[in-house]
């Protein structure tokens, strides 16, 4: 289960990638900014002290993997 399900913000707002969506999202305490421009969709940026998101279009340079694949890329990149 990921982590934005059931954050409670405790910690303060969140700003999270790694988990491409069509536009941003947000949550109560959670920005999700990763519209997947390595897969041609939008580079996003977020502003925590403005709440603005400034986006630019990315340019195709891979596959967009079948949802079943994305957990096994998680876990299989090393950070």
């Amino acid at each position: 289960e990921p982590f934005w399900e059931t954050y409670d913000g405790r910690f303060g707002r969140v700003v999270v990638g790694h988990t491409p969506r069509p536009s941003v999202e947000r949550r109560q305490h959670i920005v999700m900014i990763d519209t997947g421009a390595v897969y041609g969709g939008r580079l996003s940026a977020f502003c925590p002290e403005t709440d603005a998101v400034v986006q630019v279009m990315g340019q195709t340079a891979l596959p967009i993997p079948a949802p079943q694949h994305q957990q096994e890329l998680i876990e299989s990149t090393s950070c």
